[in-house]
């Protein structure tokens, strides 16, 4: 058993596959019609990211649904991957995982995978099982450190990491909402989301993909509810296209009951 024991939610994508760009023209911003109606906003952006640090400094627990589509092809070859993930995460005062729910569901041509774990409050373990209808089966730990958990992407972890990079965005408001687009196609930017979203590649860098991203924050209480990645390499003959669709909601609503697990029958 490791020092740690960590639950790690992981986005893994091998990028080698690549596909013809004929059919895959693309618009400079995907997101254009998006802040058709929307304005640039008056206040300095460094004011209103402070504004939302300290705004979510104190969320003790959220829901995230994460839906991931990859497409590439070549002259030979077409791939598509498409994954689903939910996260309940539930935080202590230093914004450390203390506890959630993990769900997990992946399909690439012929091949699935099916994961659902339960992170309990009352005691450092993990409820896991790999299908439906499988009993559930728990894990503890053996280690003499104080064990952790740890999922990712981390809802505090971007907000910081969002807020850090004021250079990349244009920021829009509506009535209700704040707009965040990127400004420029930044390889840092590209290297933020795979460290957040634990993208691997392979065969291709950081600096090769053309990386658009939309941010929306509440205006009312300034949560992040939103956030999409368009990502896509590009040559003559060979594309590659990303999306990566999360989606915030439930903050503070997690009833800690619900995750003090002591035998099966409270899973059920």
């Amino acid at each position: 058993m490791t020092k740690k024991f960590l639950q790690s939610f992981i986005l893994t994508l091998s990028l080698l596959l690549l596909i013809p760009t004929n059919g895959h023209a693309q618009t400079d911003n995907p997101f254009a019609g998006e802040v058709e109606h929307a304005q640039l906003i008056q206040k300095k952006p460094e004011e209103l990211f402070q504004s939302i640090r300290a705004a979510n400094e104190s969320v003790q627990s959220i829901n995230q649904i994460i839906n991931t589509t990859i497409v590439s092809q070549t002259e030979k070859n077409q791939f598509l991957s498409q994954q689903i993930s939910t996260m309940e995460l539930l935080f202590d005062s230093n914004q450390k995982i203390r506890g959630g729910y993990l769900y997990n569901e992946f399909a690439q041509e012929d091949a699935s995978s099916y994961s659902e774990k339960y992170l309990p409050l009352n005691e450092k373990a993990i409820w896991s099982r790999s299908s439906e209808v499988e009993e559930w089966e728990k894990t503890t730990s053996d280690s003499e450190n104080k064990p952790v958990y740890y999922a990712k992407p981390n809802y505090h972890s971007l907000i910081e990491k969002l807020t850090s990079n004021a250079e990349n965005f244009k920021i829009y408001e509506d009535n209700t909402s704040y707009i965040m687009i990127n400004d420029n196609h930044s390889a840092d930017l590209f290297k933020m989301l795979q460290k957040e979203f634990q993208i691997t590649l392979s065969g291709v860098q950081a600096q090769d993909f053309t990386t658009n991203l939309m941010i929306t924050f509440d205006k009312e209480k300034l949560h992040l509810q939103d956030l999409v990645v368009i990502s896509r390499y590009q040559t003559e003959n060979n594309y590659l296209e990303m999306n990566i669709i999360t989606e915030f909601s439930d903050w503070d609503q997690l009833r800690e009951e619900d995750y003090e697990i002591d035998t099966q029958e409270d899973l059920n």
